[in-house]
């Protein structure tokens, strides 16, 4: 527990940071993604999660002070001496208390998503490819048939591809293998670790929108380039060819099982959106300039939101430099800090040192 307040500080300015700079860097990627239609959904994908891995670093890189930090959600948590805010060694163990309950809490969720992956990859029977129709499967992805659910893929060192025991008989041959098409190529681009990885750090970082945001719009370019895979593979035109896809994923909602939330699995969330996307007409392609310009434009502004702990640290020297007064002594194994800000003792529980008195200390810190 002792660690907790040394902690503390550094908790608090990194949850503002995961709100400001993510929230910026955030807003930006949604922006850019908006007017960049015409990119390929693999190439917006990778735009997300570029974003959402600067914005869980970057808040901690900042409040470590490793690069200063400046603007006005800096100010206002700081005095006007540059020492810390009032306000801000009070609730920062508390933060750091409840920052962990949460995550340990979300953490068991987490494995028991995974119990849950292994429970049913343990009642599901292996089966060959050939026997349900599906050629030219690919080497090692094991090919599971199991009750209930719907089609999905997970595991990275040992991948599966789960399909539900009735599906082959529910569709034909041409929109099973669009299926499959589906879940390989999840697998062929690594998703279910990734997702997994997402889901990890949403849980530890639980307190960030941001971070929940840009990992709904990466499960959502994740879905849309799977899509754009099993409808190529239907063959036609294309507009037929994507037509009879968006008609499977409806196909494949009927009666659908609920997935565990660590396999990419179809039909999927936001089924309304996909089918949209998939009978919409084509943007035109490019886009690239605008996610350049717009993620350019966050980076500018994230420079102006940082919040650094080290300017929220207690460092007696400094304060008597920059004008705070501040006096901490141990009682017994715990610290008492006592902060003096514009001449006024906020706290006068003092304990002085050997070589001082308490008078001597409060002629110090003024009236």
């Amino acid at each position: 527990m002792s660690q907790v307040p040394a902690l503390g500080p550094w908790a608090v300015a990194f949850l503002v940071n995961l709100w400001t700079v993510g929230g910026v860097l955030a807003l930006g990627c949604l922006a850019a993604l908006g007017r960049a239609r015409g990119l390929h959904p693999r190439a917006r994908y990778g735009v997300v999660l570029a974003t959402f891995v600067l914005a869980a670093v970057a808040p901690a890189v900042l409040a470590s002070g490793i690069v200063p930090a400046r603007g006005p959600v800096a100010g206002a948590l700081t005095s006007a001496g540059g020492g810390p805010s009032a306000l801000v060694f009070p609730v920062a163990p508390l933060v750091v208390v409840v920052w962990v309950l949460v995550a340990s809490v979300l953490v068991l969720r987490e494995v028991g998503g995974h119990l849950g992956l292994a429970l049913r990859a343990r009642r599901s029977s292996r089966v060959d490819p050939v026997a349900v129709g599906l050629d030219g499967w690919p080497e090692g992805v094991r090919l599971l048939l199991g009750e209930g659910g719907s089609p999905m893929a997970w595991g990275v060192v040992r991948p599966v591809v789960y399909l539900p025991r009735r599906l082959p008989s529910r569709l034909s041959r041409r929109s099973l293998a669009a299926v499959a098409a589906h879940e390989l190529d999840h697998l062929r681009w690594h998703d279910p670790g990734v997702l997994a990885v997402l889901r990890l750090v949403n849980t530890l970082l639980w307190p960030s929108l941001p971070l929940r945001l840009l990992a709904r719009a990466a499960m959502e370019e994740r879905e849309a380039a799977a899509d754009r895979t099993a409808a190529e593979s239907l063959g036609g035109g294309e507009e037929v060819r994507r037509l009879s896809w968006a008609e499977t994923l409806v196909s494949l909602a009927r009666g659908a099982g609920r997935n565990p939330p660590l396999a990419t699995g179809l039909p999927g969330p936001r089924l309304a959106r996909r089918v949209r996307r998939l009978t919409e007409a084509p943007p035109k392609p490019g886009g690239a300039g605008w996610v350049a310009g717009i993620g350019l434009l966050a980076l500018i502004a994230v420079t102006w939101v940082p919040v650094s702990a080290g300017a929220h640290s207690y460092d007696p020297a400094r304060a008597g430099r920059e004008g705070w007064t501040a006096v901490d002594r141990l009682l017994g194994e715990n610290p008492t800090v006592v902060l003096v800000d514009e001449r006024r003792l906020v706290n006068r529980r003092v304990v002085t040192r050997p070589e001082e008195s308490a008078t001597n200390i409060d002629e110090r810190a003024g009236p």
